[in-house]
């Protein structure tokens, strides 16, 4: 009888514990947002959001490093990073957050759904439009998950988002001092509309004093 329910089943929901093909063998836990292991009848294997798998993600991110490519190429410098903040979430009252929306071009980019998270776009030394995705975000914290809900973490990130690298969230400031101030890179900043005045002030406090570029929209 299941298996005759399991095959009037369109196809994009057959997937059963068990037969979850490549690295979503390793994906067996919750990382706070659905997955095809947590949630089969969302999300078909591949799929980070429904209906939207890891490679169409990555083919948006191409999309983006080709537009500068056409549009800036020889204007600026020769190196750029494009930094995508991640919404924070908002309170009514001390203890009482509001329904949290994630900043849509974060979703669109690479669907990741946290709080307080910064996706980066870097042009490899080749220059745009190769580049490579690094996604910082809030590390795993046991205390914090048992009242706010459970966190990624940069160990799984990387295999489900299907970005280059990731890192917590902390080491953005110093990444961006270290790294790319005074380095001759072009930083693209929606710095008008910022949707995280904390990501703001670490985007600012690690670029101000340096001699990148800022190009704000």
């Amino acid at each position: 009888m299941i298996t005759g329910l399991v095959r009037r089943l369109p196809k994009r929901f057959r997937v059963l514990s068990g037969f979850l093909p490549g690295y979503y063998k390793h994906i067996s836990v919750d990382i706070g947002q659905p997955t095809p292991y947590t949630h089969p009848n969302l999300l078909a294997c591949g799929e980070v959001t429904p209906c939207i798998s890891r490679e169409e993600f990555a083919n948006r991110r191409s999309r983006l490093a080709e537009e500068l490519y056409k549009t800036h190429q020889g204007m600026t410098n020769s190196r750029h990073i494009v930094l995508i903040a991640g919404a924070s979430i908002r309170y009514m009252s001390n203890d009482i957050p509001y329904k949290f929306h994630q900043n849509p071009n974060m979703i669109y980019l690479c669907g990741f759904l946290e709080p307080d998270s910064v996706l980066m776009l870097e042009s490899t030394s080749k220059g745009l439009p190769d580049h490579k995705a690094i996604l910082y975000l809030q590390p795993k914290d046991p205390f914090h998950e048992l009242w706010n809900g459970v966190r990624c973490g940069p160990e799984t990130a990387v295999e489900h988002f299907g970005v280059d690298e990731a890192y917590e969230i902390s080491h953005l400031k110093h990444d961006l001092q270290t790294k790319y101030a005074s380095t001759g890179y072009s930083v693209w900043y929606d710095s008008h509309d910022s949707v995280n005045d904390k990501i703001h002030s670490e985007i600012y406090d690690g670029l101000m004093t340096s001699k990148s570029d800022i190009v704000s929209k």
